[in-house]
């Protein structure tokens, strides 16, 4: 049972992707030029304009318990605005883009919720303290408040959400109440003026570019806090930034979470940190003076080795992660020209002469383009490992060196082209003990090669399956006459790309064999209309059927419980999907630019969608999501131009600003569209 709470988020909520502006996508009819407006309802204030007195002051009617979306936007003759005890909630926009407003008071302690974006672009706003009582601040509730000086948030918020502070940039001070456990993405993004503060002991989690951008920053300090995650580019061009002290609860560090961070000499590493993000800490000048031999910091993990190549012993040294980039050939990286002041030291200084290494028993993972850069002639992986990262050995294997996968018993997942175009592997027996394998994992290996070439010389019309291990369908062949395919029975993983539409879908091109191009183009998987998987699946790695254009139907297995990132991108002719009944999650941008119409899966156990899942469905009209879901990411339908509807449990009703999507754009031929909630 599903029950409407509100028919509008009108068309004055746009927001530029890039963040450059904010500009209306409608002009509201309320637009002052003298008119005076006041429009109430059922207690909600729909429209105010033209109300205050001479002075710029407005107070808030006693018989309004709620100021509805845009009832205040581009009012310019209000400048302060009181806030009575009756007032229980400000909507999603309330005060957009009013220029005019520098004060807000809030009295009595009644407010109890802020809606996502509630005073974006108040330009002249200088100050608020928020009321005790307030339980949720949306987010971009204040997003690009310029003038925005100081803000004092209440005890009980537990979360800032994404945005939330974002190019404020004259926000100097800001105090958090103990009661906050997440700072989330982009929340303090650019606030160039905001000095030291105050974090909160109850603080476990600090989300991607949370403080990225923020300048002026000299020091953070952790120590007293619950940290257990940093994610990616958490502090990227914090220019200022010269220490910060991590607690030993800290666990993760994100790929580029300090890059670009040129006075940040002074770190204290967390005990416990296991996993270090690529990047993470390069392009420091506390990682540019490091001069042990072995670097070994957490857990064990390898951020940087100073030993030549002829010397380096790895063995006895309780390594059990071999950090992102901690053997990358800065030298040899153009990706990062212009940050390069610090040369070798960013990464391996002796990359360029290393052939031979032998990783040491008890290594349970290798981080993300770990040997970026590097041409060895042999590595030894060792059993324990489990985890191989994203581009590890990406282009690193050339000579005579390959890698013997059913040794490593205990690996389980194999990251996006970490492997991809090393020549010198020429068989790839995967170990039972493998979950996953992302996408383009052993793009134009020797062993893809031979694959390929034993499809030249059969020439069959039959399709041809790579299937490695216990039953991991790596990639498949394709005869062009065909536009469906079955997996034959056994096939357990659909591995990432397998059916791709570029780059590894692999096809007959003539009865002459395939082309040499076949890793750039994918002719028959582009037509390609319908895949049976068998009910032996149930794995479908990210990217499994990524830019499959042509692709209309393809069956989802009981077994099956994760649809992963990207697994059907760009699949632009797939409007509908039946989804298995055992799916509980959903990845990023799972759906993005297909060509679905609607997405309705409200019985499904289904408990996390991730960002963006439906971003760009130029097609989808109505989405009704679980009544089980308990996660959900953001910016879910962006550039979702026909949207309509959207049904979703009540719950989330605090973030639907951020969950719909921060720059979703209402033409003015269509005005509204519908949000319902689910009845808890």
């Amino acid at each position: 049972m599903k029950r409407k709470v509100s028919a509008l988020l009108s068309a004055i909520i746009l927001l530029s992707v890039v963040f450059v502006s904010c500009s209306c996508g409608k002009t509201p009819s309320h637009t002052t030029d003298g008119l005076k407006i006041l429009k109430i309802n059922n207690g909600v204030l729909l429209e105010c304009a033209g109300q205050a007195d001479e002075n710029g002051v407005y107070r808030i009617p006693d018989n309004v318990f709620e100021i509805g979306e845009g009832a205040f936007s581009n009012d310019t003759t209000v400048k302060k605005i009181i806030v009575g005890a009756n007032v229980k909630r400000i909507s999603a926009a309330a005060f957009y883009a009013n220029s005019s407003l520098n004060e807000i008071v809030f009295e009595g302690n009644g407010l109890e919720s802020i809606g996502g974006g509630a005073f974006i672009g108040c330009t002249s706003l200088k100050s608020v303290t928020l009321p005790d009582g307030l339980k949720e601040l949306g987010p971009y509730a204040f997003f690009s408040c310029s003038s925005l000086q100081s803000v004092v948030i209440p005890d009980g918020i537990k979360e800032i959400y994404s945005y939330t502070f974002a190019r404020c940039s004259s926000l100097a001070s800001v105090t958090l109440p103990d009661s906050v456990e997440k700072i989330g993405t982009a929340a303090f993004n650019f606030c160039s003026s905001l000095s030291d503060m105050e974090l909160p002991a109850s603080l476990s989690f600090v989300d991607e570019a949370a403080f990225s951008g923020c300048s002026a920053v000299n020091k953070f300090d952790f120590t007293k806090t619950k940290l257990q995650s940093i994610e990616d580019s958490a502090f990227v061009s914090c220019t200022g930034l010269k220490s910060i002290y991590f607690p030993d609860t800290l666990e993760k560090i994100g790929e580029q979470a300090f890059f670009n961070c040129p006075s940040l000499y002074d770190i204290k590493m967390s005990e416990n940190v296991s996993e270090i993000g690529a990047f993470a800490l390069n392009f420091t000048p506390w990682y540019a003076e490091i001069a042990d031999d072995y670097k070994i910091v957490g857990d064990g993990v390898l951020i940087k080795c100073n030993v030549s190549p002829e010397k380096i012993d790895l063995s006895g040294k309780n390594i059990k992660y071999i950090g992102s980039s901690a053997f990358w050939n800065a030298e040899n990286d153009t990706s990062f020209a212009g940050y390069s002041e610090y040369g070798a030291d960013n990464g391996y200084k002796y990359a360029s002469t290393l052939k031979n290494l032998s990783l040491p028993e008890g290594l349970l993972a290798v981080g993300d383009y770990a040997f970026t850069g590097c041409k060895l002639e042999n590595i030894t992986l060792p059993e324990s490992i489990e985890h191989i990262g994203d581009g590890a050995f990406d282009s690193v294997l050339n000579g005579a060196g390959s890698v013997d996968f059913s040794s490593l018993v205990n690996l389980k997942t194999i990251g996006l082209r970490a492997f991809s175009y090393c020549d010198s592997i020429k068989e790839v027996n995967l170990p039972d003990s493998i979950e996953s394998v992302e996408r383009y994992a052993f793009l134009k290996t020797g062993a893809m090669e031979n694959f390929i070439e034993n499809a030249r010389k059969t020439n069959s019309a039959d399709d041809n399956f790579w299937i490695s291990g216990d039953g991991v369908l790596l990639y498949a062949v394709v005869d062009t006459g065909k536009t469906e395919v079955s997996v034959p029975s056994g096939v357990k993983m659909i591995a990432g790309g397998a059916f791709a539409g570029w780059d590894n879908g692999v096809v007959y091109d003539s009865n002459d064999g395939i082309t040499d191009k076949y890793w750039y183009n994918a002719w028959n998987i582009d037509k390609l209309e319908k895949v049976t998987l068998p009910e032996s699946v149930n794995t479908i790695c990210d990217g499994a059927f990524v830019c499959a254009s042509s692709l209309k139907s393809v069956n989802i297995p009981e077994a099956v419980s994760y649809i992963g990132d990207e697994t059907f991108l760009l699949c632009g002719k797939l409007s509908k999907v039946e989804l298995g009944k055992n799916i509980k999650s959903i990845g990023y941008r799972a759906f993005a630019y297909s060509g679905l119409t609607e997405f309705s899966v409200e019985e499904l156990p289904i408990e996390s969608v991730g960002s963006e899942a439906f971003y760009n469905c130029t097609s989808l009209v109505n989405i009704l999501l679980p009544t089980k879901l308990v996660t959900v990411g953001n910016n879910l339908l962006v550039g979702c131009t026909a949207f309509e509807n959207i049904c979703i449990p009540e719950s989330f009703s605090p973030r639907i600003f951020e969950i719909i999507g921060n720059d979703i754009y209402v033409s003015s031929s269509r005005g509204i569209f519908n949000i319902n909630y689910y009845e808890k």
